[in-house]
């Protein structure tokens, strides 16, 4: 099982992922550790959300839609209301 969490800068991504890891009682891995460098340099993960988020914003839903990701479910969860929920949901 793979299970990707995006979202913007301090939207509860890491917050949210450890709770699912925790429900499905899978490892939680946090890319950021992985590939990012240190804050505020050319390739922060923070200058990187700020540049790109106003087109990232716009383009998620359409990548939503493209026949080659129809394997993927994208789940959108736009409040802490439909998360609580999510995660107490049973299957």
């Amino acid at each position: 099982m793979r299970i990707n969490v995006l979202g913007t800068s301090g939207s509860g991504k890491s917050t949210f992922s450890k709770k699912l890891a925790d429900k499905l009682n899978v490892p939680y891995v946090q890319l950021n550790e992985l590939f990012w460098k240190t804050f505020f340099t050319r390739d922060s993960i923070i200058l990187w959300t700020l540049k790109m988020f106003h087109k990232n914003r716009k383009d998620y839903p359409k990548l939503f839609e493209k026949p080659e990701y129809s394997h993927i479910k994208f789940i959108r969860l736009r409040s802490t209301k439909e998360v609580d929920d999510f995660l107490r949901a049973d299957g």
